[in-house]
Parts: structure tokens; C-alpha cells; sequence
């Protein structure tokens, strides 16, 4: 049977710019090739699980080489009958090696369908608040990549009356000199976006003849966009709604209150569970005598608890007279995508424990996802699906915002070390009192804020 190959344009890195045919087409995927100038935690953010993904550096070793082991990658699985995402940041046929990918898979006889995506070319600098065309002084706009082929600089300047300049961050001094050659002011405002719509964005402006050192002394490092031309120069607009920097893992239940920008401070990663150690816990559970439970603290304590279950070759009979308890609502949705419903819903909060609430069970399993619970009667064994580690873009300068909120007092006291005081000198919000009291010791005055019911 012949497969199929999917080229979906990412967008320009955040997940919620994806479009819907490309999160349709990534969900029917079986195995995911990706690069790294998409955020880790992409995927997981938009619910994709349980797939094979391949993610290729893109700042080391020889591009072509890269570019060649992708489409071996992409080939091999179509080959073998599988459906192959082809998962590319913006959009693949602007400065994406689109057309070559699909003319390579012409050439091996590989069916593919595309997905066009939001080109981060027009998304990073609307994010950013920065137009390209402001009647009546831009009327037109060009997109310019810096580098050619091999790694020199594009010395082919184009005419317009914005430019934007992909993948120039490493040539930027020559680009400048080529454009003011050229006739372009040296006072042309100018504005580097580097991550834009991606955790850690942040913005460089100075006129075209003092950008360079602007951006060398600030540290900026691809991916960037340059925006140079009279748009860059327009006045913040006072109503902005404010940036929301939210160090949590999930930020979907927040995106109520306001522009969240998604920087988290810790990223769960699956452990490697055992069957013996998933043995062990189902065995728990065994027998007649007493009545049992199993708890699930989150959504993907869910998700991953099912998946360990199918590749140990068990299914949910395994569970036969267990009953099933949701910890959260957000395990209570999982549990209905698998057509399950949960026999008991508890919502615990800081002054309520769930485990008086089950008290009747004699024994339980507490399957902990990226939630955890400190303390647990004897009789309730736990099963741990995951382990938190700090986020990769620590060492990297904090993004621009306005607020910033903690989910828990692990995520202050990293912050704190890796930033100091200086990282809490704009509004602070916390989402609990364990972690507001974690703010107050710091002598740091916070704001508690809910999810809507």
C-alpha cells in the first residue's frame, strides 16, 4: 500500500496559528519530520500525540546534508505505506525548499498533498505590532532573503517601500551597507524581531545605520526578521492589550486574560515506564475484596496512561470493577475524547484534599501526569508519567511583556535563579496561594487569578 506525504506549513511557530487543514492533516499523520526552528513543545501544545517524530537541527552540520537525510526520512516512511507530515515553520513555498521537496517526491513516486501556511514573513511583524504598508508613505513590500545557497549574502537588493529580510541576522552589516549604498536613509527606522510568536520573542530597533551594533550588543540570534522602511517608526499605540509571559506548561486556560505569551519555565517529559513497574501498579488493583480506584491528576496523565496500556497489550478491561476518578476537569475532557466518563470528578483546591473525598476506596492508583500530589494515603500507590524539567530557553534573555504569571513556586524559584529580581519588576500574577506565598517570602506583592468555571 502506498502512502502519502503531507507538506504542512507550520506558521510562524506558534500553535495557534497553524491552520485547520494543516492540524487536520497532522492529526491523520502517523510519523511527524519536523525541524528544530519549531518550539519543542509544539506538538504537544496542539494535542498531537502518539505519533513518530523526527526533528532535524537546522544550525549544525552541512544544510544540504540535512536537507538530503529529511527526504530519506519523508521517502522511507511513504514508502513503507505510512502517512508522512512534513511539518516546515511559515509557509513551504516562501524560502521553505518547498518546490524541492515535492519535486523530489516526484521523482520517487510519492504521492503528497499540501497544507499552506501563515508565512512568519507577514505573521512576526503583525504580531509585533510593526506594519509593512502605512498608506501613503509604504505602498509596497518586498521579501528578501540575506543568505544565498551555501551561506553568502544576497547583494541583489530589491525595491520597495518596506523590506523584509529573512534569515539576514548574520549578514546584517553587510545588508546595511548594501541598502544605504543603494539610497536607503540612514536614519530608515529598522526593527529585529528574533523568536517572534514564539516563547522568548523579543524586538531590537534603531535606525538602518546603527542596527547592526544594536543587534550584536543585545545578542540576538536566529530565527529573526528585519523589518526596515517608515512603518517601524509609528507610535506604540497606547491600547495594546497587555503581554501576558506565562510560565506554566498548559497557558489554553488563561488565553482569557489577554496576549498570552508562552514561556514555560518547566517542559514535562515522559519517563519511560516499565511493564513491570505498569504490572506492578495494575496489580495493586487486583482482587475483590476492597473497592479500588484508579485517579488520574490531569489530561495527560490520561493520554499517556492509555498509550502505555495499548503497548503493554492491555485495553480498559484491564480496569474491570475499578472505578475511574478525574482529578481535573482537564481529566475529565480526556477521558471523554476516549468515550469514558469518569465514575467520580473531583476539582481540588488549595484548602480542599481529594483524598478525604475518597476515603471509602481501599486502595487506589494515582496515576500522576504533569499535576502531582504531595501527600497520599498508604493504600494509594502512585504511578508517575512524567518528569519536569527547565525549560530549554533558560540563559536566553526574558521576553518582552507586561505581566508575568507563575503557575507554581518551582517556576519562581527558577526564574529567580536564573534572572534574579529583575524578572519581577513588572505586574505578577500566581494562579495559587502556595505560590503567592513563595512571592510574598520574596518580599514580591502578586495577584491570584482563576480560570473561568
Amino acid at each position: 500500500m502506498s502512502g502519502v506525504v503531507y507538506l504542512i506549513g507550520a506558521g510562524p511557530g506558534s500553535p495557534d496559528l497553524i491552520t485547520l487543514r494543516g492540524l487536520r492533516l497532522l492529526q491523520q499523520a502517523d510519523v511527524v519530520v519536523m525541524d528544530t526552528l519549531l518550539p519543542e513543545n509544539f506538538l504537544d501544545d496542539l494535542g498531537i500525540s502518539g505519533k513518530e517524530v523526527f526533528r532535524i537541527p537546522t544550525d549544525a552540520g552541512d544544510m544540504q546534508a540535512r536537507q538530503d537525510e529529511m527526504n530519506r526520512i519523508v521517502v522511507d516512511g511513504a514508502k513503507r505505506g505510512l502517512k508522512v507530515a512534513r511539518l516546515k515553520g511559515g509557509d513551504p513555498f516562501l524560502f521553505g525548499r518547498g518546490w524541492e521537496e515535492i519535486t523530489y517526491l516526484d521523482e520517487h513516486d510519492v504521492a503528497w498533498e499540501m497544507a499552506p501556511g501563515i508565512s512568519s514573513a507577514m505573521a512576526v511583524p503583525a504580531s509585533a505590532s510593526v506594519p509593512l504598508t502605512v498608506r501613503p508613505t509604504s505602498r509596497s513590500v518586498a521579501f528578501f532573503t540575506a543568505r544565498l545557497a551555501g551561506g553568502d549574502a544576497n547583494r541583489k537588493m530589491p525595491k520597495a517601500d518596506t523590506i523584509v529580510v529573512m534569515m539576514g541576522v548574520k549578514v546584517l552589516p553587510s545588508v546595511v551597507e548594501h541598502l544605504i549604498a543603494e539610497g536607503w536613509s540612514p536614519d530608515t527606522p529598522v526593527c529585529v524581531i528574533e523568536r517572534g510568536c514564539q516563547p522568548g520573542e523579543r524586538q531590537v530597533k534603531a535606525p538602518l545605520s546603527e542596527i547592526a551594533d544594536a543587534v550584536k550588543k543585545a545578542g540576538v540570534k536566529p530565527p529573526a526578521i528585519t523589518v526596515v522602511g517608515a512603518g517601524v517608526g509609528r507610535p506604540d499605540l497606547v491600547n495594546r492589550q497587555r503581554r501576558i509571559l506565562f510560565t506554566g506548561i498548559d497557558p489554553s486556560p488563561f488565553r482569557y486574560l489577554g496576549n498570552i505569551l508562552h514561556w514555560p519555565a518547566q517542559v514535562p517529559v515522559a519517563r519511560d515506564v516499565s511493564r513491570e513497574e505498569l504490572s506492578l501498579a495494575l496489580d495493586h488493583l487486583a482482587g475483590q475484596s476492597e473497592t479500588r480506584a484508579i485517579v488520574f491528576t490531569d489530561g495527560a496523565a490520561v493520554r499517556n496512561f492509555f498509550d502505555q496500556l495499548h503497548r503493554a497489550g492491555r485495553d480498559i478491561r484491564t480496569l474491570s470493577g475499578v472505578s475511574i476518578v478525574a482529578a481535573s476537569r482537564d481529566a475529565v475532557r480526556e477521558l471523554e475524547a476516549l468515550k469514558l466518563r469518569a465514575d467520580r470528578e473531583r476539582h481540588p483546591s488549595e484548602d480542599e484534599d481529594i483524598f478525604s473525598a475518597l476515603d471509602d476506596f481501599g486502595r487506589a492508583v494515582v496515576v500522576e501526569g504533569i499535576e502531582t500530589f504531595s501527600e497520599k494515603p498508604d493504600a494509594f500507590r502512585t504511578l508517575p508519567l512524567f518528569d519536569l524539567r527547565p525549560g530549554p530557553q533558560f540563559g536566553e534573555p526574558l521576553p518582552e511583556h507586561d505581566v508575568i504569571c507563575f503557575t507554581r513556586p518551582e517556576e519562581v524559584r527558577l526564574v529567580l535563579d536564573a534572572y534574579g529580581k529583575e524578572a519581577f519588576r513588572h505586574e505578577v500574577w500566581c494562579l495559587s496561594e502556595t505560590t503567592a506565598a513563595q512571592l510574598e517570602d520574596m518580599g514580591i506583592t502578586s495577584k491570584i487569578v482563576l480560570p473561568p468555571e
